[in-house]
């Protein structure tokens, strides 16, 4: 999958924050929540009304 894809080289146990605009479906912030540090920051910005509320249901 393309998500799996595009975060397999980055080593997420080290990364402090994670800045994602554009949610879209949601499927990539889901991997990037599970593979994350704990203590990791995630900041999920979306513009679109109808993603924002379809992704906050799934997350």
């Amino acid at each position: 999958m393309l998500g799996d894809k595009i975060i397999e080289g980055i080593d997420l146990k080290k990364v402090n924050y994670i800045l994602k605009y554009g949610l879209s479906t949601g499927v990539f912030a889901e991997k990037l929540i599970k593979r994350r540090n704990l203590k990791t920051i995630i900041l999920l910005m979306e513009n679109n009304k109808e993603f924002y509320f379809f992704t906050k249901s799934k997350i």
